[in-house]
């Protein structure tokens, strides 16, 4: 397929995609949805793209030879915010709060298709010739890395990373073991398998509080758009994790 379609990218994808409806056409969509929250929750490896649907077919085949009713009784999450993991991302407040000014400089545009694509860009129409996904460019292009290194030099080190995990606010099995092991730690009596003082649990010493700590997720200017777009100037004053 690839001597074939090696000047037409949009044939080739359109041929990729017939190629996934002809192997999936015997999956039902609620199969295909447990099988992708297996792999989300970590009990199925994500497999390379191009395996995705042969790995799809072949989970769902799995389940049918264990019960029938095996995806009709698959759990789904019991709390969005950490997915069952006990551990949510969050960005600092410290810095979401001091980087609001040096934040509004940043610019983002839509990526525009009709441009003509130079050595250095992306051409995104190779891969998405249906232009179903929206991209953007950012002015400056890192400004994630620019911010790090900002808060950096403002907080002098005091201020800790941009961003780190916290434990999260729900009931959840897991969220209750982390509860557990950072009380046993601030008790002294958290140890390692060798018998000496652990360090802290995954969580580290923080704890999720959503009106003050905004969701780290894969799309960070997102995050902080719509924290500075719902939350006043000095709304959370000083907080460290």
């Amino acid at each position: 397929m690839a001597t074939e379609y090696k000047n037409d990218p949009a044939a080739a994808w359109r041929a990729m995609k017939d190629s996934s409806v002809r192997t999936l056409s015997t999956v039902t969509l609620e199969e295909a949805q447990a099988v992708i929250g297996r792999m989300e929750s970590g009990r199925v490896a994500i497999p390379p793209y191009g395996e995705l649907a042969l790995t799809i077919l072949r989970e769902a085949k799995i389940g049918r030879q264990s019960t029938n009713q095996f995806h009709v009784s698959e759990q789904t999450f019991k709390c969005l915010d950490c997915r069952d993991s006990g551990i949510v991302n969050v960005w600092n407040p410290s810095f979401v709060e001091s980087y609001r000014n040096e934040f509004a400089s940043v610019v983002r545009t839509e990526y525009d298709r009709g441009e003509k694509i130079t050595a250095k860009q992306f051409d995104l129409n190779r891969f998405d010739p249906e232009e179903t996904i929206t991209a953007w460019i950012y002015d400056p292009p890192n400004w994630e890395w620019l911010a790090t290194k900002w808060w950096r030099n403002h907080s002098d080190g005091y201020g800790g990373a941009t961003n780190h995990v916290a434990m999260c606010h729900c009931d959840g099995h897991r969220t209750e073991v982390l509860r557990q092991e950072l009380a046993s730690w601030c008790a002294g009596t958290r140890k390692n398998k060798h018998g000496e003082r652990a360090s802290l649990p995954a969580c580290g010493a923080a704890r999720y509080n959503p009106s003050k700590m905004p969701r780290k997720t894969a799309m960070p200017f997102d995050d902080l758009t719509g924290w500075y777009a719902t939350h006043a100037v000095n709304e959370i004053y000083s907080w460290q994790p």
